[in-house]
C-alpha cells in the first residue's frame, strides 16, 4: 500500500529532480520542514527554488481529496521562502487506485505516462 508521501518522496520528487541540473541541493526539497518563512513545522510536498527565480510549490494528494488540495495550494500562495513570495503552487493528483498498488506498478504507470507525453509534444 502506498501513501501520498511515499509516492512523492520516492518517485515523483526524484523524477522531477532529474529534469534540471539547477534543481539540486537546497534548490529542490522534498517534504522538508524549516523552509516556509514563519511556519517552521509546515512541510510542502516539493519546493523548487532555483537562484534568481520565484519559489514553486508542488502539493500532491490522491484524487479523492482535490478540494483539500486546492485549498492547500491557495494557502501556499500566501507564503514566502527566504523572503520571496511563492508565485506558483501546482496541484498534483494521484489516482486513488495507487493507494493499493505496489511501487513497481506505480513506477511503470509514471514511466508510461512520461513516454506518452513525450510523443505528443
Amino acid at each position: 500500500m502506498s501513501t501520498e508521501s511515499h509516492i512523492t518522496s520516492s518517485m515523483i520528487g526524484p523524477m522531477l529532480r532529474s529534469l534540471s541540473p539547477r534543481w539540486s541541493g537546497n534548490s529542490f526539497r522534498i517534504e522538508s520542514t524549516q523552509v516556509l518563512d514563519g511556519k517552521p513545522s509546515d512541510r510542502p510536498d516539493i519546493l523548487v527554488c532555483p537562484k534568481s527565480h520565484a519559489p514553486v510549490i508542488i502539493e500532491a494528494k490522491f484524487d479523492n481529496n482535490t478540494a483539500a488540495l486546492e485549498e492547500q495550494c491557495k494557502e501556499r500562495l500566501k507564503e514566502t521562502v527566504d523572503g520571496q513570495p511563492i508565485e506558483t503552487a501546482i496541484m498534483l493528483t494521484y489516482p486513488q487506485v495507487w493507494a493499493s498498488q505496489s511501487d513497481d506498478i506505480i513506477w511503470a504507470a509514471l514511466q508510461e505516462g512520461c513516454k506518452k507525453k513525450a510523443t505528443e509534444i
